[in-house]
């Protein structure tokens, strides 16, 4: 009896270029600035085209993380997710842009297994909130705190300086920080 031991060669790591890498194919220059706003940060290409492109590409080139691939226009989108399966590695994301709104529509896409399914048209927002977290597993960073301060100035009678104070007060804090400032004076006329 014969025992053969098969050594197989240590599998290279992914270089950092290619572990991370995003590829998007979308038709619309409206969707490649929200994808290129909302994915910043992440290694992202984005290319023209269609789910067909990307079919395509990944013929050649798998050495990706996710793709983000549009389906618009495409009558028959599980066809040619059948053959986007059939060359696309099993470790890779997918999510896709289209134009249908149908929430049975989006339940079979993800029932089949993708990332994400944004319909058109894609914003910013949509694609930090929705896809970035699936895609690079972080949130964008949020706008910041934008809450304000308030201060309040009474004056215990009229004619007591509140109103003037308050105006004075508002016109250099707006100088000065170069925000915008409210003013609000409940009772102009009496204290």
């Amino acid at each position: 009896m014969s025992v053969n031991i098969v050594v197989s060669p240590p599998e290279e790591a992914a270089s950092p270029l290619t572990r991370n890498r995003i590829v998007c194919f979308v038709n619309d220059e409206l969707s490649a600035a929200a994808l290129r706003k909302g994915l910043e940060g992440g290694n992202l290409s984005i290319k023209r085209g269609t789910i067909r492109n990307a079919i395509r590409m990944l013929e050649t080139d798998t050495e990706l993380f996710a793709l983000v691939t549009d389906i618009s226009g495409i009558d028959d989108p599980f066809t040619e997710l059948e053959r986007l399966a059939a060359v696309c590695p099993p470790d890779v994301q997918v999510a896709l842009i289209g134009e249908s709104r149908e929430i049975t529509f989006y339940r079979e896409l993800m029932e089949i297994g993708l990332s994400e399914y944004l319909p058109r048209p894609i914003t910013r927002d949509m694609v930090q909130h929705q896809l970035r977290p699936k895609l690079l597993g972080d949130v964008a960073p949020g706008p910041s705190d934008r809450g304000g301060h308030v201060i309040s100035i009474c004056g215990a009678q009229g004619g007591a300086g509140a109103t003037s104070i308050a105006l004075n007060l508002a016109l250099q804090l707006a100088e000065t920080t170069k925000v915008k400032v409210a003013l609000l004076d409940l009772h102009l006329q009496n204290g």
